[in-house]
C-alpha cells in the first residue's frame, strides 16, 4: 500500500486569466460511489488526458476513467505559459541547446506530441483561437542575452533548423517596445490557450466515452489485492493505472529525493482600449520567450478565448515545494511584473492588471522525465522540465503504451529516470539561492 496522498493535495495560489475566460464553471461530476475500469488516471492536465486519448487510439474497448483533484483546466496545466515548443528548450542551459544527437531526438518527439494534439484539436472540432501555428521569438534585452541569441542561432545551424535573426527595429515593429535589442524567430512552436486546450480535450474524450471526474482527490493508492484509488465518496478499482500528477506523484511514494519543486508567477493586463493599442503599436499578437532562460516570458493575446486584447507576463521562479503560494509572494511577484512590464511598455504604464497566479514547474537535474511501471500496472507519467505543455502530452503517450504493454519506443531515453538531489531541509534552499544569482545575473531581462 502506497502512502496516503492526504494532506499534500494540489492547491493554487491565485486565479488563472485562462481559467477564467473559458467555461469557468464545473464541467464534470465527482465521483460519487464505487466505480471500475480498465485503466484509470490520476490527474486531468497535459500528461493525463493525453494518456486517455492515447489508450482509446491504442485500445478502443478499454474503459478509461480520469480523476482530476480539481476542476478541469483549474491545476497547473491550466495555469501554463502556452507555447508547444518542436525545438529544443533546455532551462539548466544558457541558451536551451544541448547536444546535438539528444537534441535530434527530443525535436523528433517534441513533434510527435505537437501532431498529436493538433490531430485532437482537428478531431473534437476546438474552438478557433484554442491553438495557434505562430511560432514565437527569443527576445534579447541585453548585449548578453545578444549573444545568447547567436548562440542559440549556431545550434540551430548545426540542426538544420529554419529561424529568421531580428534586430532591433524589428523587434519594436512586433512587440512596440524598444526594450528589445534582437531575437530570433523560430516557426514550428504552437500557441495554445492552455486552460481552454485542456477543457476542450476533456470534453472531447467523455463523448467519445471517457468518464472524466473533477474534484475528485486520491487520498489513498491501495495496492494490497490490486488497484483500488479511495476517493471521499467512492473507490475506483482498476487494472492499471497512471499516475499523471507531476510533484505530487511522491505523495503516493515514488521518486523521493528526485524531483525539483519551482514555483513560478504570471500576471495579465487589463484589456487594452483601441487608444492604448494605438499608442503600443506592435503587432495584434506575438510570444516571446527570454533569450537568457531566466528572464521573462510574454504574450500579447487578443480574441474571446483571452478576454481582449492583452499582454500576458511571466517572470520570478521559486523552490517552494508542493505547498501554494502564500498572498504575499503573489503581491510581490506582482510588484516585479509591474517593475518589468514599465520598463519595455512605458505607453501603458497603469494599464493595471487583472489577475496574477502561480503554476508549479517539476524538475529533475538530468532533465529525465518520470516515465516508467513502478509497481506492478503501475505507471507514472510525470516531470515535464518545464515544458508542461509539450513534455506532458508526449510522456502521456508514452505511459499510455507502457500501461497497454505496446513497447516503449517513441525515445531511446526510455530507460532514464529522473537522478537523485540533495534531500530536505537542504534542497529549497539551494535551488533558490542558484534561483536568485540567476534572476540577479539576468536583472535587465527580468
Amino acid at each position: 500500500m502506497s502512502p496516503p496522498a492526504t494532506g499534500v493535495l494540489p492547491v493554487e495560489a491565485g486565479v488563472s486569466a485562462w481559467d477564467s475566460f473559458f467555461l469557468p464553471e464545473r464541467l464534470f461530476a465527482s465521483v460519487e460511489q464505487d466505480e471500475s475500469c480498465d485503466v484509470l488516471i490520476i490527474g486531468g492536465g497535459f500528461a493525463g488526458l493525453s494518456a486517455a486519448r492515447a489508450v482509446r487510439l491504442k485500445a478502443p474497448g478499454a474503459r478509461v476513467i480520469v480523476l482530476e483533484a480539481l476542476r478541469i483546466g483549474e491545476g497547473a496545466s491550466g495555469r501554463n505559459a502556452g507555447f508547444m515548443i518542436d525545438l529544443t528548450h533546455d532551462l539548466s542551459s544558457e541558451d536551451y541547446g544541448g547536444e546535438e544527437t539528444r537534441a535530434r531526438h527530443t525535436i523528433q518527439e517534441n513533434r510527435h506530441a505537437i501532431a498529436f494534439a493538433l490531430d485532437a484539436a482537428a478531431e473534437y472540432g476546438f474552438q478557433d483561437g484554442v491553438m495557434a501555428r505562430s511560432g514565437k521569438v527569443n527576445g534579447a534585452c541585453t548585449e548578453r542575452s545578444m549573444q545568447l541569441v547567436k548562440r542559440y542561432a549556431s545550434h540551430l545551424d548545426q540542426l538544420g533548423e529554419p529561424y529568421r535573426l531580428l534586430d532591433d527595429a524589428d523587434m519594436q515593429r512586433l512587440t512596440g517596445s524598444a526594450y528589445y535589442r534582437s531575437g530570433i524567430h523560430t516557426p514550428g512552436t504552437v500557441m495554445i490557450q492552455p486552460a481552454a486546450y485542456i477543457k476542450s480535450l476533456a470534453l472531447g474524450l467523455q463523448a467519445q466515452g471517457i468518464r472524466i471526474f473533477e474534484r475528485s482527490p486520491v487520498a489513498r493508492l491501495d495496492r494490497s489485492a490490486g488497484l483500488v484509488a479511495h476517493t471521499r465518496l467512492g473507490k475506483i478499482a482498476a487494472g492499471r493505472v497512471i499516475l499523471a500528477t507531476n510533484g505530487h506523484v511522491r505523495a503516493f511514494g515514488h521518486y523521493a529525493n528526485r524531483l525539483i519543486d519551482v514555483t513560478t508567477y504570471a500576471s495579465i493586463t487589463c484589456s487594452m482600449t483601441d487608444g492604448q493599442s494605438r499608442a503600443l503599436g506592435g503587432s495584434d499578437t506575438w510570444s516571446i520567450t527570454p533569450a537568457a532562460p531566466h528572464g521573462s516570458t510574454l504574450r500579447r493575446v487578443r480574441g474571446p478565448l483571452f478576454g481582449g486584447d492583452r499582454i500576458f507576463y511571466r517572470s520570478v521562479f521559486q523552490a517552494i515545494g508542493l505547498e501554494p503560494a502564500s498572498p504575499a509572494q503573489l503581491a510581490h511577484s506582482l510588484q516585479e511584473h509591474i517593475k518589468g512590464f514599465n520598463r519595455r511598455f512605458p505607453a501603458l504604464r497603469g494599464i493595471g492588471i487583472t489577475h496574477t497566479w502561480a503554476g508549479r514547474l517539476c524538475l529533475s537535474r538530468n532533465g529525465a522525465s518520470a516515465v516508467a511501471q513502478v509497481a506492478p500496472g503501475l505507471i507514472t507519467a510525470c516531470c515535464q522540465n518545464g515544458l508542461g505543455s509539450v513534455r506532458g502530452t508526449f510522456n502521456g503517450i508514452r505511459a499510455a503504451h507502457i500501461a497497454l504493454g505496446l513497447p516503449d519506443d517513441l525515445t531511446p531515453y526510455g530507460g532514464e529516470q529522473p537522478s537523485r538531489v540533495v534531500p530536505e531541509p537542504l534542497l529549497k534552499p539551494g535551488v533558490n539561492a542558484y534561483l536568485s544569482w540567476k534572476r540577479w545575473h539576468d536583472r535587465d531581462e527580468v
